[in-house]
């Protein structure tokens, strides 16, 4: 999983994973025009996080059988602005009406393997080359209104049925191999905000990101038989679910604020995103209520939860940990655990960075989580940072 630690958006034709802020995730942008409290949230992730799908050899039994091994490719960003208003002792953050943007761009790929044994032409089994070449793309993007946590936005596109240029067939073989993107094919994402806040000079907007859908490919392959004419043999259609191979990716995005401005309308938030969690086993816990500038409410912040605990040394080895994210739901403060470890052999939205299942993630085994700032935060810094290094975990 990706610790891109943002508002509900459907996005079909298109998946996503986890989102960084600026350049990475879970870092602190200097996104603030100074003077307006302009504010400027930006990412982007991996958009299938470790993809594979294969079909395995298919009909059996038949002349023709063939196997097909997917994997995919792509970037989801995210875009969204705001403004910090009042002071710093009593900030607002509003979020500009239409201002969010979610974009993915990508492909999947495939590779694969044929055997045939048809009378009249040469037998063969072995790689498809060519297949390699080809690619079923994947692009979207579509907008939303930052901040509303209670109401996620979402938009959804089919990938047209189409058939995919065809393959020679190897081997001396007359014919080709035919992969047809059937009906059903869709890929859909959609993003819940579940906090956003602003205090201590900065503000964050936070949510869970989901993927689903699903790909359907239909293959066919056409033999020129000698007398007999075009013969074609049909390989089993086969389904990618991709709910069930991409999951959901909780995510923090966050911006320094160097100035306050104006309230504009939008909706808005008060205090900070902490204290706007709220208490929640689940980890996403209960987000302050947004009130629209000018409705005459005020977004209350709900208490904190009491599964998060500032900043506490562990282990006594020096180490100092937080367990301050929203996700947190472990309820021992001071122990160094935010959500803790499932080891189920999968980095999830339910491991900490730290757990060894997230040993070789792309987010949690890097640095760009790194806050340097002497206390590990479990969830989003693994044990490539510094902060984190003396953890038990690792």
């Amino acid at each position: 999983m990706h610790r891109h630690r943002f508002a509900g958006i459907a996005l079909a034709f298109c998946a996503l994973a986890s989102l960084t802020v600026g350049c990475s995730d879970d870092e602190t942008t200097d996104g603030n025009a100074a003077g307006s409290g302009k504010l400027a949230f930006d990412g982007e992730t991996e958009l299938f996080p470790g993809f594979e799908y294969a079909t395995g050899l298919q009909p059996a039994g038949s002349p023709v059988q063939a196997s097909f091994s997917l994997t995919a490719t792509g970037v989801a960003t995210v875009h969204a602005n705001a403004v910090a208003s009042g002071s710093a002792d009593s900030p607002t953050l509003t979020g500009l009406p239409g201002t969010g943007q979610l974009g993915v761009e990508g492909s999947f790929a495939m590779t694969g393997e044929l055997k045939i044994d048809v009378t009249g032409v040469p037998g063969y089994e072995g790689p498809i080359p060519g297949i390699e070449n080809l690619s079923i793309p994947v692009s979207q993007l579509a907008a939303f209104d930052p901040f509303l946590l209670d109401a996620p936005a979402g938009a959804e596109a089919p990938i047209p049925p189409t058939d995919l240029p065809g393959i020679p067939l190897p081997g001396g073989i007359p014919g080709q191999l035919v992969l047809a993107v059937a009906e059903g094919s869709v890929v859909q994402a959609s993003f819940a905000g579940t906090c956003a806040g602003i205090g201590d000079g900065e503000a964050v907007f936070a949510g869970a990101l989901s993927r689903g859908g699903s790909l359907v490919i239909a293959p066919r392959v056409e033999i020129e038989v000698p007398v007999a004419g075009t013969q074609t043999f049909d390989i089993p259609s086969f389904t990618v679910d991709l709910a069930g191979a991409l999951g959901t990716s909780n995510v923090v995005m966050k911006a320094k604020v160097a100035g306050y401005g104006s309230k504009p309308e939008g909706d808005s938030v008060d205090g900070t995103c902490d204290a706007a969690a709220g208490a929640g086993g689940s980890g996403s816990g209960g987000a302050a209520s947004a009130s629209s500038s000018g409705s005459g409410g005020s977004g209350g912040a709900a208490s904190s939860s009491s599964a998060q605990s500032s900043s506490s040394s562990s282990g006594g080895g020096g180490l100092m940990c937080s367990e301050m994210e929203p996700a947190c739901s472990d309820s021992t403060p001071g122990n160094c655990i935010c959500v803790g470890c499932n080891n189920d052999g999968s980095c999830k939205a339910d491991d900490d960075c730290v757990c060894p299942d997230c040993a070789s993630d792309a987010f949690c085994s890097g640095t760009q989580g790194c806050d340097d700032d002497g206390v590990c935060e479990v969830y989003t810094e693994g044990c490539a940072c510094g902060d984190c290094a003396a953890h038990p975990e690792c």
